[in-house]
């Protein structure tokens, strides 16, 4: 099947649960990013972290989904201050409150 040719292997979608792990860890460790010149140490920190707590996911993982959360945070914030706040919009807002 063409399955077994894909180079890469899409990982497994987030759950809630996971997604709030993740930012709740991140912003522990917010003045430490600010201050590291590399954070692949911190991720890696995270990381281990989330796997303490049943979510298996690599550091870059992590980092992926870190900067994916913040993306959509400043286009849905862009778009909450243009008025054009969109339902489907609200299930991921509640997150942003968290960041």
């Amino acid at each position: 099947s063409d399955l077994a040719a894909a180079p890469k292997k899409r990982a497994e979608t987030w759950v809630q649960e996971e997604t709030r792990s993740l930012i709740s860890l991140r912003r522990e460790m917010d003045s430490m990013f600010n201050t590291s010149k590399s954070n692949k140490h911190l991720w890696e920190k995270i990381s281990a972290r989330m796997r303490v707590r049943g979510f298996d996911r690599s550091p870059t993982m992590c980092t992926d989904k870190w900067r994916n959360l913040l993306k959509e945070f400043k286009k849905a914030k862009q778009q909450t201050n243009n008025g054009n706040a969109n339902t489907n919009g609200n299930a991921k807002m509640s997150y942003y409150k968290e960041i």
